[in-house]
C-alpha cells in the first residue's frame, strides 16, 4: 500500500471513529432522557413537559425509543423550536409517537411556530383536558389523522384559539360525540371536512340495513302488491320518525305509488314521496314497539326493486359542530344536512 492510499485509508478510518463516537454519544444522551425506555413506568418521570423550549429539527430529534404518553401529559412539546416535520423525524428515528392511554393533553404542541407536520394522534382515551392541544403553530399544515372516540373530549381550544389557519389535511376517524369546534382551522381541505361530517355520531338512526332482503307477496291482507322485511329496532310511541328506502325501479309504472306500512298498525299506510332515487315518509308512531316486527312498501305496481332502508327518530339529542362562515363555504347544503340529521347543530 502506497503512502498515498496509507493517508486516504486513515483519513476515511478517522471519520468513521468521529461518525461512531457521535453517533454512541447522541445515543447515551436520548438513554437518559428516555430512561432507557422505562420513562413512563413505576418509578421514573413522565414526558410532561419533557421536550419544551427546545431547539429541535427533522435530523436532530432522534429519540431510541418509543415516546409512550401516560395518562396525564402536559406540555410536551410546549414553546418548542421545532423547524419541520416531527412525523418524519419520527419516522427516520423508527420510533412513534403513542398517545393512546392519554387522557390529559394539555397544551402538548403549543407554540411550536416552525412545525409543519404532526404524526397520528390517538385521541380514543382523551377524556379530560384537551385545552390548546394545539395552539400557535403557524406553519404546520398536515395532521396525519385524529382518532376519536364517543367520549373524546374537546374543548373550544383543542385546535388552538390562533395561528392554525395553515392546517389543510386532517383527516379524523372514529366516532365524534361531543361538540366540537374547527372554525379557527379555516385552511382544512374538503376531504378533511368531510371526515368530521362521517365521524358525527348519529344520535337519531333506529335501524339501518344496506343490503335487506324484501320479500315480495301478499301484504296484510290487501290486494294490492306488497314488500315487507323483518327488522329489529325500538319505536316508541308518540315520537316522529322518518323513513327513507332506496327504491331503483320508481317511475316505470305510470300508476304506480309507494305507502309506507309497519305491519302492526303503527302508522297505517303512510304516503311516501320519491327525491333523488329515495323513498320518504316521516310519521309519529301509534304505539311502541321494540324487537322483531315486519315493515313494508304498499305498492300497486310489479315493477318495485327496492334497496337500503333507514329509519331515524327525530333527535332529542343536539351537539354543536363549529364550522364557522369559511368552511361552511367550502360544503355544500347537502353534506352539511348529513350532520343536522344526525342531531347536530352546525354553527
Amino acid at each position: 500500500m502506497s503512502i498515498a492510499e496509507k493517508l486516504t485509508t486513515i483519513a476515511e478510518n478517522e471519520q468513521k471513529v468521529y461518525d461512531k463516537g457521535g453517533s454512541d454519544t447522541l445515543k447515551k444522551v436520548w438513554d437518559s432522557i428516555q430512561s432507557n425506555g422505562q420513562r413512563n413506568t413505576a418509578g421514573h418521570y413522565n414526558y410532561s413537559n419533557a421536550f419544551n423550549y427546545q431547539d429541535w429539527n427533522e435530523e436532530t430529534f432522534r429519540p431510541n425509543y418509543d415516546i409512550v404518553l401516560k395518562a396525564d401529559t402536559r406540555g410536551l412539546f410546549t414553546y418548542c423550536n421545532f423547524a419541520g416535520s416531527l412525523k418524519k423525524a419520527l419516522d427516520n428515528a423508527g420510533v412513534k409517537l403513542d398517545t393512546s392511554k392519554c387522557v390529559n393533553f394539555y397544551t402538548i404542541f403549543y407554540s411550536m411556530i416552525g412545525l409543519t407536520e404532526l404524526p397520528q394522534l390517538d385521541l380514543r382515551k382523551a377524556t379530560g383536558s384537551l385545552v390548546n392541544m394545539i395552539h400557535y403553530c403557524p406553519q404546520l399544515k398536515r395532521i396525519d389523522g385524529v382518532i376519536c372516540s364517543e367520549d373524546t373530549n374537546f374543548a373550544s381550544s383543542t385546535f388552538g384559539t390562533q395561528g392554525v389557519g395553515a392546517i389543510e389535511d386532517c383527516i379524523f376517524s372514529g366516532v365524534i360525540g361531543k361538540s366540537l369546534k374547527i372554525s379557527q382551522l379555516t385552511g382544512l381541505n374538503h376531504e378533511s371536512l368531510m371526515s368530521v361530517i362521517n365521524c358525527l355520531k348519529d344520535f337519531g338512526l333506529v335501524y339501518y340495513n344496506d343490503n335487506p332482503t324484501w320479500t315480495k307477496g301478499a301484504f296484510g291482507g290487501y290486494i294490492v302488491q306488497g314488500y315487507k322485511i323483518t327488522i329489529n329496532a325500538e319505536i316508541i310511541e308518540g315520537k316522529e320518525y322518518t323513513v327513507r328506502i332506496k327504491d331503483n325501479a320508481y317511475g316505470d309504472d305510470e300508476y304506480e305509488c309507494r305507502d309506507f306500512d309497519f305491519l302492526c298498525d303503527v302508522s297505517k299506510q303512510v304516503g311516501m314521496t320519491y327525491t333523488n332515487g329515495y323513498l320518504t315518509v316521516t310519521f309519529t308512531a301509534k304505539e311502541t314497539l321494540n324487537g322483531e316486527f315486519e315493515a313494508g312498501v304498499i305498492t300497486d305496481s310489479s315493477t318495485a326493486d327496492l334497496g337500503s332502508i333507514e329509519i331515524r327518530q327525530t333527535p332529542t339529542t343536539t351537539k354543536t359542530l363549529t364550522l364557522g362562515t369559511t368552511l361552511q363555504a367550502k360544503l355544500t347544503e347537502a353534506e352539511i344536512a348529513i350532520a343536522t340529521e344526525k342531531g347536530w347543530t352546525v354553527a
